[in-house]
């Protein structure tokens, strides 16, 4: 899987509500109601990750707050992949 290049990177995100594009990789910060449903949506995320044997780097944080930062180490960067297990992501907090 190729890494892709910024431009295609920053018109990709345009699809992505607050996802940014920081470190090499496409990241969001997730704030839910408690630390219950924070827990859940990690566990809903991670079911999905390993679905796509692509799994991101997910941080809990406070009592009810998650960072997911997405990239392809093996490809050096972001690749569609990534952007395929964001919009996945996205289709868990609707």
């Amino acid at each position: 899987m190729t890494a892709l290049t910024n431009q295609q990177i920053l018109e990709q995100l345009n699809s992505l509500k607050s996802w940014i594009y920081v470190n090499n990789s496409i990241s969001k910060e997730f704030e839910f109601k408690d630390f219950i449903q924070a827990m859940a949506f990690v566990n809903s995320v991670a079911l999905e990750a390993e679905k796509m044997d692509h799994h991101p780097d997910i941080l809990i944080y406070g009592w009810n707050k998650v960072k997911i930062n997405i990239s392809t180490h093996s490809a050096g960067g972001v690749t569609e992949k990534d952007f395929q297990l964001a919009k996945k992501i996205e289709e868990r907090i609707k």
